[in-house]
């Protein structure tokens, strides 16, 4: 009965996460298992006004701009805010369940050595609020996952300048890769609404194709083509439709540090049956390295409508939803300037020779 009584005793305090052992094997009290790690940021969650991500070689800054998160390192473009409020949530509900290694020499084990160190795979997490006050300072170590997705996850973690290591509850996943931050969607309009798209290289040479009316197959324009040369029928030319369809980007820089004039490799206007016009320039800069920048408008003149059933399954707007829409897609692309992925800027800087062939039998 008496070693079930110590056997009982010692089970308590381990489950409280009072006791623990230290790496010399004496036995040391340690209290704070159960409590908010970051209780400052709990509190005062919604006036948080940036968050920074330090590791080994890179740092990037979220900051709350007047219309939403921005990143400065990517001259202030707009962060996704769901990513942004799920980390601040994160690490704000993050709580204390047991103390880990106070040893420096441990601390590469659970990922919680300072970012300087060399091959750091830790994450200096800093949240501030109003005036610059510090909300929440921990070096983030190894995160795992709640097994089936039930439960919180779990966490290891060390304030900066402390010793001791701890292990928290919580559900925390910490991307480095600034464009990761990013709301990437530029635009996303069904191929059906193309109704014209005109690309014209740096020397001048324009190449059109187009459809009279929602449902058809979209056509090479340009005449008169260069002669035995017809125009190819393996997608080249409807695949030209997807230029604006998904369309995501890959990097992203303020317009101003592009000289487009100087660097000026085409031009391409792309034209709905509802009235959507967006223009598109793009600079080569180096022997791969293409960069476009978008101007948005609506023209009412030649803004068809979803007025039948071709028009309707081809996605037609109504009038106003498509000045909206422009509106939107305006305001957002306005000033930048993009790199995309190979596949869609490519639809951009289309020339003609791409898009015809020897005719069979010439």
């Amino acid at each position: 009965m008496r070693s079930f009584r110590i056997l009982l005793g010692v089970t308590v305090l381990a489950v409280a996460g009072a006791v623990a052992l230290e790496p010399s094997g004496r036995q040391a009290g340690v209290s704070g298992s159960g409590t908010i790690v970051s209780p400052e940021l709990k509190k005062n969650i919604n006036t948080v006004t940036s968050f920074t991500i330090a590791a080994k070689e890179t740092t990037l800054t979220v900051l709350r701009g007047k219309s939403g998160w921005v990143m400065k390192e990517k001259d202030g473009y707009a962060v996704d805010p769901v990513k942004a409020k799920s980390l601040l949530v994160g690490i704000a509900e993050l709580k204390i369940t047991e103390p880990k290694t106070r040893k420096p020499d441990l601390y590469t084990r659970i990922g919680v050595e300072p970012v300087t160190a060399k091959e750091a795979k830790s994450r200096l997490i800093t949240v501030t609020g109003p005036g610059g006050k510090v909300l929440s300072k921990l070096i983030i170590g190894k995160t795992k996952e709640a097994r089936a997705g039930i439960g919180p996850g779990s966490v290891y973690f060390r304030r900066p300048g402390a010793k001791r290591a701890w292990l928290a509850a919580g559900n925390l996943s910490i991307e480095v890769d600034p464009l990761k931050w990013l709301v990437r969607r530029l635009a996303d309009v069904k191929r059906g609404r193309i109704r014209q798209i005109i690309l014209t290289q740096g020397d001048g040479k324009k190449t059109i194709v187009g459809r009279g009316k929602p449902g058809e197959e979209i056509k090479l324009l340009t005449t008169p083509l260069p002669e035995g040369m017809v125009a190819k029928d393996d997608g080249s030319i409807t695949g030209l439709t997807n230029a604006l369809s998904r369309l995501d980007l890959t990097d992203v820089k303020r317009a101003g540090k592009v000289d487009f004039k100087k660097n000026l490799a085409g031009t391409a206007e792309l034209r709905s049956f509802d009235g959507l016009v967006v223009k598109a320039k793009v600079a080569k800069l180096g022997d791969k390295d293409y960069w476009i920048a978008f101007t948005v408008t609506f023209d009412p003149k030649n803004a068809l409508g979803p007025k039948d059933k071709a028009a309707k399954s081809a996605g037609l707007k109504a009038a106003d939803a498509v000045k909206k829409e422009a509106a939107a897609l305006a305001s957002r692309l306005r000033g930048w300037a993009y790199k995309l992925p190979i596949i869609k800027e490519g639809y951009y800087r289309v020339r003609l020779e791409d898009l015809i062939a020897k005719k069979k039998g010439s």
